[in-house]
This record gives structure tokens, C-alpha cells and sequence, in this order.
């Protein structure tokens, strides 16, 4: 049966896009690829101070580097108020970045493998409160700025295993844009799974 014109061109269509795929899933597969999450402490001048992170990062090793995307989230402030009348509210201003890098290995070492880190991104200030009593309660959310980010350090791939181990790090990142300029230290441990290995 001969398919009409429009149904004949989703029929290549298809076909071109299943041989496409087949084409990269190989390489894609074979891909030594690595993810990983933890957490640390992210420090912020301007009366920021010192407040807990967690982190987590996947990418693609090629030669000595690795190429990634990463995300994290710290709570830069909160409180909490209650009006003695049954009523109380909280409120908390936290951090979302997003973003991505390189790191490239130093050395030779197969069991601790130290590393030189960038990355750039975006850093995503945003609001949240809420207040509760007399059997009532109300909630709201709201973005306070979105603010670009760039960084560099280092750390180290420690193996406990073929495929996996802690990853200690330190980052000086500068965050610029409207809502503040200001310099912050992150240290971060992370647990890493590689699927190349050591």
C-alpha cells in the first residue's frame, strides 16, 4: 500500500531519526561520565556570613579534564516571628545556582588525583514566607535577583573504589550583578560514582 505523501515523510522522518540515534548511542554509552553530591559551607561577605550548602554536578571526562553542569542551594538568611497572639511568621532569603565548568587533573596518581576547578553560572537570589494562626495560612515565594557567577579552585578525587570515592574542594566565586557585588568561599565534600573508573 502506497502511503500518502505527508504520512511517507514522517515514515523517513522516523526512520532518520532512529538511525541518528543509533549512531550516538554508542558513544554516548561508552562515555566516561561522572556524578556527584554533597554539601559543605559557603561563606559570603557584605554581613552574609557562613551558612550550610549542598551541591551536586554530572559531565563527561575527556583526556586529563571533565566537562559538567552543577547545581546547589544555600539558605543565606531566615527567621522566625511569633506575634504572642497566635500568629507567627517565618521568612528565609536562599541561593540557587546554576551553572557549569571544567576541572583538569594534576599528576599521576591513581588513588588521589588532585584537580584545578572553573566555573561559571548563574546565581538565583530568591524569597520565601509564610505566616500561620487562628486556623489560617498563607504562603508566597518571589524571585529578588538573578546575578552572574564565576569561580575557581581546586580539590582532589580520592578512590575508595574503582568507580567511586569523596571529593574534597575549594572555590573562590565572585557573584556581580544588580542585586550584589561579593566575594564567597565554598568548601564542599561530595561523593563522586565515575562510570570509567580509575
Amino acid at each position: 500500500m502506497k502511503l500518502p505523501n505527508k504520512a511517507r515523510l514522517l515514515h523517513h522522518l522516523g526512520l532518520l531519526s532512529v538511525a541518528t540515534l543509533s549512531c550516538f548511542a554508542v558513544p554516548i554509552w561508552a562515555a566516561d561520565f561522572e556524578v556527584s553530591g554533597g554539601g559543605g559551607a559557603h561563606t559570603m561577605d557584605g554581613g552574609v556570613g557562613t551558612h550550610g550548602t549542598f551541591t551536586g554536578a554530572g559531565g563527561i571526562h575527556f583526556g586529563g579534564g571533565f566537562l559538567f553542569g552543577e547545581g546547589g542551594w544555600t539558605q543565606l538568611a531566615s527567621t522566625t516571628v511569633d506575634s504572642g497572639s497566635g500568629i507567627t511568621a517565618t521568612g528565609a532569603v536562599n541561593l540557587a545556582n546554576f551553572g557549569g565548568g571544567v576541572d583538569y587533573s594534576i599528576g599521576a596518581s591513581r588513588r588521589v588525583v588532585p584537580y584545578i576547578v572553573s566555573a561559571v553560572g548563574v546565581g538565583h537570589f530568591y524569597a520565601k514566607g509564610s505566616a500561620s494562626g487562628d486556623g489560617t495560612s498563607a504562603s508566597v515565594s518571589f524571585s529578588v535577583a538573578n546575578d552572574v557567577y564565576y569561580g575557581i579552585g581546586g580539590g582532589a578525587r580520592v578512590y575508595l573504589g574503582k568507580h567511586w570515592g569523596i571529593k574534597p574542594e575549594f572555590r573562590y566565586q565572585r557573584y556581580n550583578g544588580t542585586l550584589l557585588q561579593a566575594n564567597s568561599f565554598i568548601s564542599t565534600v561530595s561523593f563522586f560514582w565515575r562510570s570509567g573508573g580509575n
